[in-house]
């Protein structure tokens, strides 16, 4: 099943006042989010289907047939532990969606009329989400060749720390790894995780990681990446991933640097369409793992 046939069940929202309209309150969401928890069912991890019960009238429970136990909609999903109304946590999602430049925590914090501290751990929430869901990306499939590039991150704290990150393309799919130096373990682990064999990984003369594709499987043909690559000898990601942080991250911690390089990558795989990113945002929203 394709990503497009993943979203299409989604609702489709053109303007944020269209959402509004669609989630005109908390019982909104909550009902549509109550929907979808049933209808993947297996709350708990038992594998078996999942009964709705109501409390007190107002308020909505779940409630597992195997060991009866009661949940929150909100369990296992991007809103757990959070004091934030489902509404705008909708609202994070659709402005994530048609801001390809980022969101910054000011942005957030004016904008839905929250604390500092809540806009920063909805960011942090969704990135990680964003990262645990790209970590199972592949690429080479169906006969495509692999391109490999690399390029210096720097981050603007106080030692002016530089990390790499290293990006696999293959026409339709992107993924990245960051990491603070050239250790072949961490390119061979990479490598092991993201391609598909066989395949045709096309790597760089500037960088010596030869060893490690040695490393990795004889079903991977290496050869020189600079006829595969753009003006420059840089992919399109790897060329404006300094320039996206830079004009709109001012300050990043290396701990977090990964997830906003993630965060490029996943807004390189929707760049054509705002509504596909936000259908898969949603689609997702219920299905965090706990």
């Amino acid at each position: 099943m394709t990503d497009q046939d993943a979203t299409s069940d989604e609702p489709s929202f053109p303007s944020l006042w269209q959402l509004r309209s669609g989630f005109p309150n908390e019982a909104a969401c909550v009902e549509y989010l109550i929907a979808k928890r049933l209808q993947a069912g297996d709350l708990c991890g038992t594998g078996q289907e999942c009964k709705l019960s109501r409390d007190r009238g107002m308020s909505a429970l779940l409630r597992c047939r195997t060991c009866h136990r009661r949940y929150s909609p909100r369990t296992a999903t991007l809103a757990y532990n959070s004091n934030v109304s489902l509404l705008k946590w909708f609202e994070l999602l659709w402005l994530f969606s048609a801001m390809p430049e980022g969101l910054t925590v000011d942005f957030v914090r004016r904008y839905l009329g929250i604390s500092h501290v809540a806009a920063w751990r909805m960011l942090l929430n969704l990135r990680r989400h964003i990262d645990a869901q790209r970590r199972s990306v592949q690429l080479g499939g169906d006969g495509r060749p692999v391109v490999m590039t690399w390029t210096n991150l720097r981050v603007r704290t106080s030692r002016r720390r530089t990390l790499l990150v290293f990006a696999l393309e293959d026409g339709k799919e992107i993924s990245s790894l960051t990491c603070p130096d050239r250790r072949t373990k961490y390119i061979r682990h990479f490598l092991s995780e993201r391609i598909t064999q066989p395949t045709q990984l096309s790597i760089p003369d500037r960088f010596d990681c030869k060893m490690a594709v040695r490393r990795y499987g004889n079903s991977v043909a290496v050869r020189d990446s600079s006829d595969a690559l753009g003006p420059g000898g840089k992919s399109s990601f790897v060329a404006s991933l300094n320039g996206w942080v830079k004009s709109i991250y001012k300050h990043i911690r290396p701990d977090y640097a990964a997830l906003y390089v993630r965060e490029k990558e996943f807004r390189m795989a929707y760049a054509n369409s705002s509504g596909r990113m936000f259908a898969r945002l949603m689609k997702s929203f219920p299905a965090v793992e706990g």
